[in-house]
């Protein structure tokens, strides 16, 4: 009993019970942080406390859930305006949710054979509304979340307990018993983009895929009409299929076409088409008139084709003030060709071959471009890229544009690589990022006067809300909104 005595009840019923009855409802911030104080202990000496948890979560998870789900309201708004109060009580609860989610899934390790599916289940459904909350905040969650869903996937797996309904017996958690649906439930959500949607329609969302999670399609099998795999054995999130995909036997393979109508029929379209990666546009697109282009892409490669993009753009320029300054004098330089009295001037072919510190992924191929769509397709003989990769695409004439890939079809014998691109910016520059932890090149887009977007190696991750300097001018970055193994997606405010 001397051990428990960092927290503020002892090991039994009625004194957690009356611990519980002290919180301060009325102020649920407090409350949270409270409870959030018992759940940090309990982490951080799970041996000490191993043969009570199950006792203390049966008192504190109805509670617990019940004011996370007060403070979502707090720090949603229909404006979706974050201001710092807000993220600060978000982050409580997220924490909170995060602490509760693990010790479930420790308990799922100790808790009796005949209990094993409920813990399972709790522990999921904790679990998501954690990543939720984290959507509304438009935040990344912990990896350790992804960890424990794969995991319990593979656990009740194992114990055969995919189908099976349980009787539960809180309230909290009747919406949904059965524990491969909150696992669908997880794998939708993300596959959905959630980020990109306004926090009403995020919370309409999740709602709206807990009812229909079974409409997501599990297949141990690659078939055409699979999009997305998930290795539930590797602590990522899902992986969109392409040519060059490593998959192993602990991957599942995703078919989201049942969902996709459901979606459309409840104002939800843009998620639906997220989920398709447009490949409805393919059609329209190859008959749109070729041109040639050449294109790099992956994060590194980006940066340094925008870098020396730079450099070539101010030889050019150079070399017209150069042969206006002769002009106007009517002096010859060394350097004029004295028989046509014009400077030779300097290509971008003379760039890529001078500048030998970095061998570039740049290859040339045809593009069919769309006005309306914002989507093109790219077809190029050799790809060694994978779809969530940036490419950029530039014809010679026109701005370096950056573009996102979406999905790559694999060529048959004698044809090329395909790939669906979503065209994202044309007014893009290198800068420096700097905090007090890191220091890197990132890509600054600005798509309007009002909206202007950084892409950042997935190395470096910085906090939502944050403020960075880009060079040296400070910007908060007010939204991720998308997050790939080759780019994180910032909006600044």
């Amino acid at each position: 009993m001397q051990k428990s005595s960092t927290l503020p009840f002892s090991l039994e019923v009625s004194s957690i019970s009356s611990w519980i009855d002290t919180l301060p409802l009325s102020h649920p911030v407090q409350a949270v942080n409270d409870i959030y104080s018992v759940l940090r202990i309990l982490s951080k000496h799970p041996k000490e406390y191993q043969q009570h948890i199950e006792l203390i979560l049966n008192e504190i998870t109805p509670i617990a859930i019940k004011l996370s789900m007060e403070l979502e309201n707090l720090f949603c708004s229909a404006s979706s305006n974050l201001d710092a109060k807000k993220r600060k009580i978000a982050r409580l609860s997220i924490n909170s949710l995060r602490h509760h989610t693990l010790l479930y899934f420790q308990l799922s390790h100790l808790v009796a054979k005949e209990n094993l599916g409920l813990c399972i289940n709790r522990c999921l459904q904790i679990s998501n509304l954690c990543l939720k909350q984290c959507a509304l905040i438009y935040d990344t969650p912990s990896r350790e979340l992804w960890e424990v869903t794969g995991k319990l996937y593979n656990l009740a797996g194992s114990k055969g307990l995919f189908d099976v309904s349980f009787n539960e017996p809180l309230a909290i958690f009747k919406e949904q018993t059965n524990i491969i649906n909150n696992i669908k439930t997880t794998l939708l959500f993300s596959l959905c983009q959630p980020n990109y949607l306004k926090q009403s329609e995020i919370s309409a969302l999740f709602s709206l895929l807990v009812k229909h999670a079974d409409q997501l399609a599990f297949s141990n099998l690659y078939s055409t009409s699979c999009l997305y795999y998930w290795s539930y054995e590797q602590p990522n999130n899902i992986q969109v299929i392409t040519p060059n995909s490593k998959t192993n036997s602990s991957t599942v393979f995703l078919d989201t076409t049942l969902i996709e109508t459901i979606l459309q029929t409840n104002n939800l379209s843009f998620v639906a088409n997220k989920l398709t990666r447009q490949r409805s546009f393919i059609p329209s697109l190859t008959k749109a008139p070729p041109k040639k282009v050449t294109v790099s892409y992956g994060f590194a490669d980006i940066i340094s084709f925008l870098e020396q993009h730079v450099q070539v753009t101010n030889i050019h320029k150079s070399s017209k003030r150069t042969l206006n300054a002769a002009n106007s004098l009517e002096l010859q330089p060394i350097d004029i060709d004295t028989e046509n009295k014009t400077i030779k001037t300097v290509v971008a072919a003379d760039i890529w071959q001078r500048d030998k510190t970095t061998e570039l992924k740049i290859c040339s191929g045809i593009i069919k471009n769309s006005t309306n769509l914002g989507f093109s397709l790219i077809e190029l003989k050799s790809f060694s890229g994978k779809t969530e990769e940036l490419l950029i695409s530039f014809d010679g004439k026109n701005k370096p544009l950056i573009n996102i890939i979406r999905s790559v079809d694999t060529p048959n014998i004698n044809k090329n690589y395909q790939l669906l691109i979503e065209n994202f910016s044309s007014n893009n520059e290198v800068v420096s990022v700097t905090n007090q932890h890191y220091q890197c090149k990132a890509i600054l887009c600005k798509i309007t006067n009002d909206l202007t977007f950084l892409l950042i190696s997935p190395k470096f991750k910085f906090t939502t809300g944050a403020t960075v300097d880009l060079d040296n001018n400070p910007v908060i970055l007010s939204k991720l909104l998308e997050s790939t193994a080759d780019f994180i997606l910032y909006q600044l405010a």
